[in-house]
């Protein structure tokens, strides 16, 4: 009869056993490597409008969204063709106008992420009679050259909100603020097909996507932004005050002193309503922040406008931090200055990077095209867990 090694029956039974004393620690491993696990990626970039053939910031952009594809949106911030957005078939700029618009839409199709394109001003032909007409042309031609994962939403030129879950984490809520400031035709109560077109349904509706998110949190995406330290806040660097014909053509270059601190002057008292101290946009972040309270706070307030990356802790009542994303293209930026809640203020070409993590934690990222394969020029946590 074969003898058993001595011990052989305990040996037995301890590796039995063992597995069974693992699989609650192995289980909790799992769960900590879950509450890790990336689940969506926002890349904000904005005013986008005049890239150039071989444009660094959507070449920068390109690349991050093809790190994670399938769990990434890219949101252009509005502007996203410069300087009026589509004219009509058979104008002169038609062509242009295509060209800078099909180098953006490529750069996300390329990629295989999702893009969706908020209007700006400048999408609306400067906010011309003809506005509505162009916004309309540019939403088909996104449709026509993009595929079923790029889209302009709003669309028709409602106001929003249009709202995309991108996953258990993150809701994302598009708005078109130019419909707030347009003059000319717009889709209007109570003869319009949009589910929200007058000024008060704007603000049931918007909070009713903050109320409803169902511990995802909130990113409010649009084209203006309700804070800033740039030009349409309020704030101009000394080569405004020097060089005032840059605000009509960023290469000119010439020196008018008196002139620039008049205009400077001029537009710092509100006289034109896409900026802050306007009594229409002043009334616009009024209607927002009288919606948000009482309402669960935004993670943030995502917003082009200004040409520059600025990163701005929110005060109490409102979004948790305002981003403004609006280096969309070299050579476009505008200054920028660091206010008391800024994090980062830089005025330079480039994207912002929201990662949302299962365990509902949001890290930032502000991204540089100052080097052809950008630079990760500043990193924080805009929440540590779900909302």
């Amino acid at each position: 009869m074969l003898r058993r090694p001595a011990g052989w029956t305990a040996t037995l039974a301890l590796a039995l056993l063992v597995p069974l004393l693992d699989t609650r620690p192995l289980r909790a491993a799992d769960a900590d490597a879950s509450a890790y696990r990336l689940e969506a990626t926002l890349l904000l970039i904005g005013d986008t409008g005049a890239p150039k053939p071989g444009e660094p910031v959507l070449s920068v952009l390109e690349r991050e969204a093809s790190r994670v594809p399938e769990s990434t949106t890219v949101v252009f911030l509005g502007d996203n063709v410069y300087p009026r957005g589509i004219p009509p078939d058979g104008d002169k700029d038609r062509p242009e106008a295509e060209r800078r618009l099909f180098q953006q839409l490529d750069a996300v199709r390329r990629s295989g992420a999702r893009g969706v394109l908020v209007p700006g001003n400048h999408d609306w032909d400067l906010g011309a009679g003809a506005g509505w007409d162009a916004v309309k042309r540019q939403e088909a031609l996104v449709a026509k050259a993009a595929g079923p994962r790029v889209s302009l939403l709003p669309g028709g030129g409602c106001p929003g909100p249009a709202i995309l879950d991108l996953s258990p984490r993150l809701r994302l809520v598009l708005l078109d603020t130019q419909w707030w400031f347009q003059k000319g035709p717009k889709p209007r109560h109570p003869s319009s097909a949009c589910e929200c077109d007058s000024e008060g349904e704007l603000a049931v509706q918007l909070r009713v996507a903050l109320s409803s998110a169902g511990g995802r949190h909130v990113v409010v995406a649009a084209h203006h932004p309700l804070v800033s330290g740039g030009p349409h806040g309020g704030r101009y660097g000394w080569k405004e005050h020097l060089f005032p014909l840059r605000f009509v053509n960023d290469k000119l270059w010439v020196p008018l002193p008196g002139v620039g601190s008049l205009y400077v002057l001029y537009r710092t008292r509100g006289v034109r309503d896409d900026d802050m101290a306007s009594k229409p946009y002043s009334a616009l972040i009024s209607l927002v922040e009288g919606a948000i309270a009482g309402s669960p706070r935004p993670l943030a307030w995502a917003s082009g406008h200004d040409h520059s990356l600025q990163v701005i802790e929110g005060a109490s009542g409102g979004p948790r931090w305002y981003l403004v994303s609006g280096g969309g293209y070299a050579g476009g930026e505008t200054p920028v200055r660091a206010l008391p809640e800024s994090r980062f203020a830089r005025s330079a070409p480039g994207i912002l990077r929201l990662r949302v993590f299962a365990s509902g934690r949001a890290e930032l990222t502000a991204i540089t095209a100052e080097t052809p394969a950008g630079t990760e020029a500043f990193t924080t946590v805009l929440s540590p867990g779900p909302p």
